[in-house]
């Protein structure tokens, strides 16, 4: 009687560990689908960024060369 108590409590244990196991087997995988998703919004936004940044450099080069070019004329006769 002892042996099939013992024999049920180890059995049961061992199911209860597995189901646990699969649990969070269950929830990591959810979050790595979210830390995906998240990964993949926050390189958009840092192209964009480095669009935008590129964008701003170019326009702040041409405004530079604007005011070259007019310094280099020199004073009107």
């Amino acid at each position: 009687m002892t042996r099939a108590v013992l024999s049920l409590t180890v059995s049961a244990a061992a199911l209860a560990l597995g189901l646990a196991t699969a649990s969070i087997q269950s929830l990591n995988h959810r979050r790595a689908e979210e830390l995906d998703d998240l990964k993949r919004r926050s390189d958009l936004v840092e192209a964009g960024n480095e669009s935008l940044e590129a964008a701003i450099l170019a326009r702040e080069f041409d405004l530079e060369l604007e005011e070259l070019a007019g310094a280099d004329k020199g004073p009107s006769r």
